[in-house]
Parts: structure tokens; C-alpha cells; sequence
């Protein structure tokens, strides 16, 4: 399904109210996934924000009278992520320019996002949906989504492993611990299960076609500490790996006050492979080069 952008004029349709978005031009369809941007002016100046992240439910051809204004068609819809707070788009328009910025997102009705553009948006919105945002590792997850699920455990697996649990989280454990089943951040060494997510390399959305067994194949997977996992899955660190050691990347986002707080110099970070067999450390490295080369890129936007 197409993922597009709709801009919402604050400065002449007043505040946007979340479920409805009016305009007269537009092959807008039912479930497409809106990405909403509306703008200020103050004194002549334009301030555009992130109004956040829809799905169309349903769209309506007629006569519609909205703020003193007719428009031609009616959208209803389904809030996927609001942020509480608008989110300002200022830094991505100075980086690529305010008419560059205006053609893109301000003069057009519904332009097809790139890929990049969905990503860069995810992640100014908190990047997923609530579901991926769970963290839990005891087995009263699991029983209750058995129980919703009427029994299709194969859902059931599904659900686990995109947040990180279940089946995905063994097979991640037995490639890192050398068959043994043990617990440890792949990049601290801490071993309190209670505080490593099982986190995938290549992105369950990304295991498509051929790559489908990635989803649950534990050489697509890290054991990592909470903070470190979030900022893995963000894309604001990854690993670079030469030869049997892959060294830790951040983000320029990351500044120096921020790395030691969160990374105390008395831990090293980085993750070993020598304890991999041949085949798995091959794979692992496979999926880590991915996963650097989408960071390289987003590295390039920020």
C-alpha cells in the first residue's frame, strides 16, 4: 500500500483535529498511510510541522464546507502515531532547501514518499508502531496472545519475534552462546536477561521473498541491552565488523555527553564473533553489513 504525504494549511484551516482532512485535488485511497505535515506563518514566515502518522479509513466525494471553505473531498482518518507535540520539520528544510522543501511537501496533495522520506518520519515519530514498542520477556505474554489468538500459535510466534521474544529470542541466544541458550548483551556482556531485548539485524518488514527466514533465523539477531537495542533499531549505532570483531558506530547524532552517559568508558562495546561457528559468523556479518549501509545512508540525511 502507497505511503504519501497531505499538507494541512494551520495558518487558514485552523488547528488539524487528528480525524479529518479536506481537499479538492487528489487519487487519495482507503488505507493508504498519510504522513500529515501542516505549517504556521508568522510574520510571512512559514514553520512547518509533523502532524504525525495516519491511515486512511475512508474518503468522500462531494461538497464540503469546512471553515468557511468548500472543499471537493472528505478523508476519515485512523491515527497511527500522534506525538503529543507537533513535531517540527524546520532541520529537514534547511537541509534541503525551503523551495526545494515547498515543492516537495507544501505545493503537492499527496506525494509518493521515498523510502528514506517514510524512515526519516518514522523515526522523528518515535519510528514504530506500539506493538514493536514492547519490551517483556516472561511467558504471561505469551498466554495471553495464545488466548487472543484462539489458539494459532504460529501467530503467536509471529507477534513474539517482532518484539523480540518468543522462538527469535532462543535462536539468538543459542547462535551467540555457542549452543548453550545463555543470556548475554552481545555488545556489554551483561548477562540479566531481565534487560536484553532480542533485537532483529535486517528488519522483520525487510525479510521479504528469499529473505523470509530471517525473521526467526537467530543469525539476524542481537542480544542487547535495552538502551543499546533502542538505539540499534534506530539506526544511531551499528557495528562495523573486521574480521572476528566488529567495533561499535555512532551516530552524529550522538554527541559526546550523550555517549558517555549512556556508555561509561569502563565498558568496552563492540561484539566478538569468535565464538560463532563458520557459517553463522558469516551470516551474522552479512546481515551487520546491512544494517551499516542502511545507517551510512540515514547518516547522510541527518
Amino acid at each position: 500500500m502507497a505511503t504519501k504525504s497531505i499538507y494541512h494549511k494551520t495558518y487558514e484551516q485552523g488547528e488539524f483535529s487528528g480525524e479529518q482532512f479536506f481537499l479538492n485535488a487528489g487519487s487519495l485511497k482507503s488505507q493508504e498511510i498519510v504522513f500529515v505535515i501542516s505549517a504556521e506563518k508568522k510574520n510571512g514566515k512559514i514553520s512547518p510541522f509533523l502532524e504525525g502518522k495516519f491511515r486512511v479509513k475512508k474518503v468522500y466525494n462531494g461538497s464540503f464546507e469546512f471553515n468557511e471553505v468548500t472543499y471537493a473531498k472528505k478523508l476519515d482518518l485512523e491515527s497511527l502515531i500522534r506525538p503529543t507535540k507537533k513535531v517540527s520539520l524546520d532541520l529537514l528544510r534547511k537541509r534541503i532547501g525551503p523551495g526545494d522543501f515547498a515543492k516537495r511537501f507544501l505545493n503537492h496533495t499527496k506525494p509518493l514518499l521515498e523510502k528514506e522520506e517514510i524512515d526519516y518520519f518514522d523515526e522523528l515519530l518515535g519510528g514504530v508502531t506500539p506493538v514493536a514498542e514492547m519490551s517483556v520477556t516472561d511467558s504471561s505474554l505469551e498466554s495471553d496472545l495464545t488466548e487472543i489468538a484462539q489458539g494459532d500459535t504460529e501467530k503467536v510466534q509471529e507477534i513474539l519475534a517482532r518484539v523480540g521474544q518468543g522462538k527469535f529470542r532462543k535462536n539468538v541466544a543459542k547462535v551467540w552462546s555457542g549452543g548453550t541458550g545463555q543470556e548475554v548483551c552481545a555488545a556489554s556482556g551483561l548477562s540479566l536477561p531481565e534487560m536484553l531485548n532480542a533485537s532483529h539485524i535486517v528488519p522483520w518488514s525487510e525479510c521479504i521473498g528469499e529473505d523470509a527466514h530471517k525473521r526467526l533465523d537467530g543469525t539476524n539477531g542481537l542480544l542487547l541491552c535495552t538502551h543499546i537495542d533502542r538505539l540499534f533499531d534506530r539506526y544511531l549505532l551499528t557495528f562495523q565488523c573486521r574480521g572476528s570483531f566488529c567495533e561499535v558506530k555512532y551516530s552524529k547524532r550522538l554527541g559526546p555527553t550523550e555517549i558517555a552517559t549512556l556508555f561509561p568508558p569502563k565498558v568496552g562495546l563492540g561484539l566478538e564473533l569468535r565464538g560463532l561457528n563458520d557459517e553463522d559468523r558469516r551470516k551474522v556479518t552479512a546481515n551487520l553489513e546491512q544494517h551499516l549501509a542502511k545507517f551510512e545512508q540515514k547518516e547522510a540525511l541527518r
